[in-house]
């Protein structure tokens, strides 16, 4: 009976440590997932030809805001960028906060036509947003837009 007893604890006890293993490995697989695509973006913006893999765009966002896809002519690319600045600039601006911060990343899958710095600017104007934008953006196709707050300038940066 005795050993029948630590026969069986001993089982649940690999069983547990065996799920536990496996737990750990499964968080290890998902954060070395990010690391690759946190490098893979470094690498797209210096090579904004190059397409993101798919499995990386649910780990190219900031808190705030998701990756999003875009397509669609330069206007409706512009509208969205600036949509997504005004949404930036009432989180974080518009509220004083004192620190920096991330606010979203676009993807430009496909893009017709382009997307000029004054587009976004006349879209926000139209709109009635008034607030600081430093552009520092060549968007292309299969680009990334990165939009944050930078808050020593007290503006959104779009780049």
């Amino acid at each position: 009976m005795d050993l029948a007893l630590r026969s069986v604890a001993y089982i649940m006890l690999a069983l547990i440590s065996i799920g536990l293993l496996l737990l750990f490995v499964g968080r290890l697989q998902e954060a070395g997932k990010q690391q690759y695509c946190d490098g893979y973006k470094q690498a797209l913006q210096l090579s904004p030809d190059e397409q993101i893999p798919s499995e990386c765009v649910k780990y190219l966002n900031d808190a705030s805001q998701g990756t999003r896809n875009l397509m669609g002519t330069g206007d409706s690319v512009g509208q969205e960028i600036a949509a997504n600045a005004a949404a930036c600039w009432k989180l974080t601006g518009a509220r004083g906060i004192a620190d920096s911060r991330g606010c979203g990343i676009l993807y430009v899958e496909k893009l017709d036509g382009n997307v000029s710095e004054a587009k976004v600017r006349q879209v926000l104007q139209s709109n009635g947003q008034e607030f600081k934008l430093n552009w520092k953006a060549d968007i292309k196709e299969k680009s990334l837009v990165k939009i944050d707050y930078d808050a020593d300038a007290k503006a959104v940066v779009i780049s």
